[in-house]
């Protein structure tokens, strides 16, 4: 996915300004599986109108100053809709805590279960952010509440696996005898390195 087609569907409902694109989607709405800062989303827009794929409208203001607004064009429409259509290949994954966690054995105990227990909170966090996002309850079936309610249900379900895999290797590290915990000793060119004068 790409933040040029994440703006275009949200222009897809309504006009918006960058400012509302910002802090009412990127920051909320869409927080859960898309973020992008001010500048990014900006310069996005910028490059979005050069493709005539959104246009701007200036909304005069009495109580503040004017705002610009982004609207889809047809163009841009047509754009979002073969987008959709099309297959996308999965990201290469890129995971530093697993980098930590598979070579943790360098750490003390101790440190080891600090950043165990730290990745725990902050996914304990992301579960509550989760959850307090709304999806309103349609008085009829509605597909785009459907679709919508969906992406929120896939990340409450990720959250919960990955607490439960936190709470299940912080337990099994704790309950490790501290033989098991020995440091590898060094290999003989490390041992070397840092037994030079000055070192």
């Amino acid at each position: 996915m790409s933040l040029k087609h994440a703006i275009l569907g949200l222009l897809r409902s309504q006009p918006l300004s960058g400012y509302v694109l910002k802090t009412q989607h990127f920051d909320r709405g869409v927080a859960h599986f898309w973020t992008a800062d001010q500048a990014q989303i900006y310069r996005t827009l910028d490059q979005l109108r050069e493709q005539g794929l959104v246009e701007e409208e200036l909304v005069v203001q009495q109580d503040r100053p004017n705002k610009k607004n982004y609207r889809l064009t047809p163009e841009g429409e047509a754009e979002l809709v073969q987008w959709l259509a099309t297959r996308q290949k999965e990201p290469p994954l890129r995971e530093p805590f697993l980098v930590q966690v598979f070579f943790g054995d360098a750490l003390e105990k101790p440190e080891l279960l600090q950043v165990l227990r730290d990745k725990l909170e902050e996914r304990r966090q992301v579960l509550a952010a989760l959850k307090a996002i709304e999806v309103p309850e349609p008085a009829e079936p509605s597909l785009i509440v459907t679709l919508r309610g969906s992406t929120r249900d896939l990340g409450v379900a990720y959250e919960h696996v990955a607490i439960r895999w936190l709470e299940d290797l912080i337990t099994r590290v704790e309950g490790l005898p501290e033989r098991a915990c020995r440091k590898p000793a060094l290999s003989g060119a490390r041992q070397a390195r840092q037994s030079r004068p000055g070192r």
